[in-house]
């Protein structure tokens, strides 16, 4: 299908079975057969029901709307209503009945939907309701699919020969041979799996999540790096970084760098970020020598292997990121509010960054209700992350709780909460989260907010042995972070 298709229905069960027959027929199209075809209408009903039993009293006439739209290798539905507001983490994880004549248990269609969807998420619009998104990819159709691609681990012949390359965008075309040289460089390794698929590479650039450039030399490409764009952000993450293994060694990676710095500095960024798995310290170092400067030491964080096919011989314990900042603009002088417990570090992290900040002590808010906060599970890396923006009375004993226990109920690993340290109350709330389990991990920078780093680590310890950083600040990070985590995890055991 082209366009999406957008249906608008009355809340009746009646128009189920027409719906699931369109909707089928839209993932035929799209290449869905089988088992997959199944999921998707099964799925589907269960977002339907949701709306149908929930949004709205018993006889209250009303309408929902069904999107359907093809996305990279896949289909997505969107069903949104003006209904009651929902709340999946107040829905109790689902738990199968013990024999046949007890009556099915609450939440099993939300079981159903995370189960049978590869991605399955909620919005809450306020006036104008809500929606549930579904979307289910195709399998089986990535790049190392296709037989053409050096297996990751066997030997590399380097070219030794002169080369010269030019960095420029990517073409549509050129993104099949891309996710080729990340197959190259990383096998299945690579922390968002989309990259292995080149039509969703096209689509993310296409759509502006992405902006890919490439280094070329004679229509061969030679590496990659993207700016990862938050839609509202004024920073742009430098990632998705790549040479193939037989051009290594030619400072291609630090040219490309330099590019994409060049890039988000054109483009009026206030930022840039780099994250690097703390397995080795190269990246980092590369980033020091373009003036990035630590700023975080997300421990735990990282999933210990990002092997879905061919990777062996990795960590079993979960891996540390390391994040780095560089600043691309005149950043004003603000205000910020940090816990006094870490306020002389975050000083000297703030120095180290060079970010001219006042520091104000924090207070209580008196308003009540949960503030406003933000919550999305990073599938790939079994991670989960919470933003606050706004804290209120009962934003930690109440709706941070009640989220942090349904993402260890699932299972989650790690759990990162981002405060506003413009917010007054984020001292105190940061408080409560380390009396509950977190424990601090730095500071993430931005013009629309600095941002306090605190992780949760659910039943996964962190190995400091095998962190490796680069540069005296980088230590200083380990060496700060480390006896936080440690007094965690013996309070926890």
């Amino acid at each position: 299908m082209r366009r999406p298709a957008r249906l608008t229905l009355p809340n009746e069960m009646a128009v189920l079975p027409p719906l699931q027959a369109f909707v089928a027929a839209a993932a035929k199209g799209r290449g869905f057969e089988g088992k997959a075809l199944g999921e998707i209408e099964v799925a589907l009903e269960e977002a339907v029901a949701n709306v149908l039993h929930h949004a709205y009293e018993e006889g209250e006439e009303g309408t929902f709307d069904v999107t359907v739209e093809a996305v990279p290798l896949g289909l997505a539905l969107t069903v949104a209503d003006r209904g009651i507001p929902y709340a999946p983490e107040s829905v109790p994880p689902y738990s199968a009945p013990r024999d046949a004549d007890e009556t099915p248990r609450r939440g099993l269609g939300l079981f159903l939907m995370r189960n049978l969807a590869d991605e399955v998420s909620f919005r809450n619009l306020g006036p104008q309701g809500k929606e549930t998104r579904l979307v289910k990819y195709l399998s089986d159709r990535s790049v190392a699919d296709e037989g053409e691609s050096r297996p990751a681990g066997t030997p590399v012949t380097v070219y030794e020969g002169p080369l010269a390359w030019t960095i420029r965008p990517m073409r549509p075309d050129e993104a099949i041979e891309v996710a080729r040289c990340a197959y190259e460089a990383y096998g299945y390794s690579y922390p968002n799996s989309h990259l292995y698929y080149p039509e969703r590479v096209v689509e993310l650039n296409r759509t502006g999540h992405i902006a890919s450039f490439v280094a070329v030399s004679d229509d061969d490409i030679l590496g990659h790096g993207a700016l990862e764009i938050t839609e509202g952000s004024d920073g742009v993450e430098l990632g998705m970084a790549f040479v193939k293994p037989r051009y290594r060694g030619r400072n291609l990676l630090k040219e490309l760098t330099d590019h994409l710095i060049d890039e988000a500095r054109r483009r009026g960024y206030g930022g840039a970020f780099v994250q690097s798995v703390t397995s080795h310290g190269a990246s980092q170092k590369a980033a020091l020598s373009r003036g990035f400067r630590y700023s975080a030491l997300l421990a735990g964080f990282f999933a210990p292997s990002m092997n879905f096919r061919k990777l062996a011989g990795c960590s079993s314990r979960r891996l540390s990121l390391a994040c780095q900042y560089l600043p691309l603009a005149d950043h004003e002088r603000r205000t910020v509010h940090l816990p006094e417990a870490h306020a002389p570090f975050l000083a000297e992290l703030y120095a180290a960054l060079g970010l001219e900040r006042t520091f104000a002590p924090g207070r209580a808010k008196s308003g009540t209700g949960p503030g406003r906060t933000r919550a999305e599970i990073i599938e790939d890396i079994n991670a989960a992350v919470i933003d606050v923006d706004e804290a209120a009375s009962e934003t930690a004993g109440g709706h941070l709780h009640h989220l942090v226990r349904q993402f260890c109920l699932r299972r989650i690993d790690a759990i990162l909460v981002r405060l506003n340290l413009e917010d007054e109350a984020a001292p105190e709330l940061a408080a409560a989260l380390e009396g509950r389990g977190f424990f601090f991990c730095g500071l993430l920078p931005g013009r629309r907010g600095d941002r306090l780093a605190l992780i949760y680590l659910n039943g996964s310890t962190v190995d400091f042995d095998s962190v490796v950083v680069a540069g005296e600040m980088g230590q200083r990070l380990v060496d700060y972070i480390r006896p936080l985590a440690q007094k965690r995890e013996e309070a926890l055991s």
